[in-house]
């Protein structure tokens, strides 16, 4: 594997930084029971929790897929 430069180990450590603050804070919205748009084949989608709300946090990278619905965003 072929050394990295200072600025793609700076773009992949922003990159993870990013990825961290969604992951949580669609974990978050996932928990309060709320919504997300999210970007999906070229074009918005709607994304509804139905878990209860209840439930303890999910790891990110664990959540079982049909605990949500996808809608297209009109």
């Amino acid at each position: 594997m072929p050394a990295m430069n200072p600025s793609t180990l700076d773009s992949q450590v922003i990159l993870n930084a990013l990825r961290g603050a969604v992951s949580q804070e669609l974990d978050r919205k996932r928990r309060l029971g709320q919504y997300a748009v999210i970007w999906k084949d070229g074009g918005p989608y709607t994304v509804q929790s139905h878990l209860d709300n209840s439930l303890p946090p999910q790891d990110s990278h664990s959540a079982d897929p049909a605990s949500q619905s996808v809608h297209p965003k009109p």
